[in-house]
């Protein structure tokens, strides 16, 4: 049989590295890539145990079954002859060499503990960001040849280089456009690194990795057949997503709950000198074996501030994100710190923000009042001189939370210095960024953050905007 691929494809097809992420623009040819990759390494390898996931069953049929290009059109040759079976009850191509490509999906990260026991020699990953970091990194363990006995050949990689077929295996490849609920792992993982192999470190799986960026000019065979596809992704009519699908911009997320709003150049200003009849106080939302984040504010009451060397007065209630924690090993899991560790963290980064001293109370998530164990995590932390009170989590916060953060967004933009706008000191440790680009869309509910994605920064922020035991403070300053 022959199977055809463009250059960009075939450059990731032949990476020397073992973890590859294919990832960016829409139409770069990623899912046909997958197909291809499974079938031509079955044939190279007799015995090898192929994976295919994506996240729901419909799109696993619709994408690789029933679709031109698809498994029954590219196998159609060796299916008449015999050398493959095509298993349509459990959607699986058995080759006469003894290899298998299953075709499979993992909707819930519970369903990841269904292939516990599985031997996979080459691992793909169709629209990776759509499943967990968690789904990822328990496949990717996975991962291994146990008898599998790779063929003794010599192939050139895609630098032309001649390497042996077995320094390749076991692999990962997976594809992805950005945005969606695992955007920040992958180019965290990924991207950033650019586009030169490189070996990840033990803890993260030791494999060679490598990033080839995707891009929709890299598939002539569609932009030839449709020429018209750009314009109807440039009809989505949102900035930010039409960008990230087109371009393959990790810096734009794609598909987010404010991306329409957000911009960069507006929204994450200059630190500046706080002024003292300001309002600073803060939120928490509390974690232990998954991440925790608290971040800091500072108010406006209109008077005048230093930013960028000029004379600037906000509008009274607009706020500003000034500091933030983010409690979280760089797998994105949780520290499992104690509330005595996390309040000295707070006071620590109080003091380092010139800020300790002036810092009021804020909401924090309800659950750190719980008594059923003995002293609650606020009472606790309490003793360290760190207090919160309850958080609005009521029927209808999420959604109102996120009309408000909305609202706050575009006054930024269209009425800077008349309606109470949001922004983020660019001094502070935050990337703004993980904020906006961890607000994934609900799909099922629009209005709403996807309660799946990794929250907590919004979760937090979101207890601050809905923050109604807030007392109007008039803050007395000795001999102002």
């Amino acid at each position: 049989m022959e199977v055809a691929l463009h250059p960009r494809q075939y450059f990731a097809l032949m990476s020397p590295a073992q973890e590859i992420f294919f990832g960016g623009a829409v139409g770069g040819g990623k899912s046909h890539l997958l197909r291809v990759a499974s079938i031509v390494y079955s044939v190279w390898v007799p015995g090898l145990q192929v994976y295919l996931f994506r996240r729901t069953y419909k799109d696993l049929m619709r994408n690789h079954i029933h679709t031109p290009g698809g498994y029954p059109e590219l196998l159609k040759a060796m299916l008449d002859k015999k050398l493959v079976v095509w298993n349509k009850s459990d959607n699986s191509f058995d080759f006469q060499n003894g290899s298998r490509i299953q075709l499979t999906h993992c909707q819930y990260d519970s369903d990841v503990l269904n292939y516990q026991g599985a031997q996979i020699g080459l691992l793909l990953l169709d629209e990776s960001t759509h499943l967990s970091a968690y789904v990822y990194k328990f496949l990717r363990s996975r991962v291994r040849l146990g008898g599998l006995k790779i063929p003794d050949l010599d192939v050139q990689d895609n630098t032309g280089k001649t390497i042996k077929l077995k320094s390749m295996f076991p692999r990962i490849i997976s594809g992805s456009n950005p945005g969606n609920v695992s955007h920040n792992f992958f180019k965290r993982e990924f991207v950033v690194h650019g586009e030169e192999p490189w070996v990840a470190p033990k803890e993260d799986g030791g494999m060679t990795r490598q990033f080839i960026q995707s891009r929709i000019d890299d598939n002539p065979t569609l932009t030839d057949n449709d020429p018209g596809y750009k314009d109807r992704v440039r009809g989505l009519g949102e900035d930010g997503m039409s960008d990230a699908l087109l371009n393959g911009d990790w810096d734009i997320v794609c598909g987010g709950a404010v991306d329409d709003l957000w911009d960069t150049d507006v929204h994450v200003i200059t630190g500046f000198d706080i002024p003292r009849r300001w309002r600073i106080d803060r939120s928490y939302d509390y974690g232990s074996s998954a991440p925790y984040a608290v971040l800091w504010y500072a108010e406006s009451n209109g008077e005048e501030v230093i930013l960028d060397g000029n004379v600037k007065s906000f509008p009274k209630g607009t706020l500003f994100v000034i500091a933030e924690i983010y409690g979280a090993d760089k797998n994105d899991e949780g520290l499992r710190e104690t509330p005595y560790q996390v309040a000295r963290k707070i006071k620590e980064t109080e003091l380092e923000s010139g800020i300790r001293g002036r810092v009021m109370p804020g909401p924090a998530d309800s659950s750190i009042f719980d008594t059923d164990r003995g002293d609650s995590i606020a009472s606790m932390m309490d003793e360290s001189g760190i207090n919160w009170y309850k958080a609005d989590k009521s029927p209808g916060s999420r959604v109102n939370g996120l009309s408000l953060f909305r609202q706050k967004l575009r006054n930024s933009v269209d009425n800077p210095y008349d309606k109470p706008g949001i922004y983020f000191f660019r001094k502070s440790t935050i990337d703004c960024r993980n904020i906006i680009s961890t607000m994934p869309r609900d799909e099922k509910k629009p209005e709403d953050v996807d309660t799946k994605s990794n929250d907590h920064f919004w979760d937090t922020l979101r207890y601050r905007l809905l923050d109604s035991n807030r007392a109007a403070v008039s803050i007395q300053v000795q001999g102002a």
